[in-house]
């Protein structure tokens, strides 16, 4: 048996959006103060930004385009949602 060649979206979408996991997950763990939940973040942010990356135009644009679309009150945990920030939490 021989392996299938990978599709062209998905190395694309790897070599342009996933190199910017790092930079996710420090705003997540920013958000989250939770690894375990920052982690989690990410994993949403980028099933997210698969999900809508043929929207992508400009390749140039990923950092700027996959950041709208990662944390957000919809993937913190429920009892986070609601609650007031705690001086020195949240967006840089």
């Amino acid at each position: 048996m021989h392996a299938e060649a990978p599709n062209p979206l998905v190395r694309r979408f790897e070599e342009e959006v996933l190199v910017n996991t790092q930079d996710l997950y420090r705003a997540a763990a920013r958000l989250t103060e939770r690894a375990a939940d920052a982690e989690d973040l990410v994993q949403e942010t980028c099933l997210q930004a698969f999900r809508s990356y043929v929207q992508l135009r400009d390749a140039r644009a990923t950092k700027t385009w996959i950041h709208p679309a990662g944390p957000g009150d919809r993937a913190l945990p429920e009892a986070e949602r609601d609650a007031p920030l705690r001086p020195g939490v949240g967006i840089a």
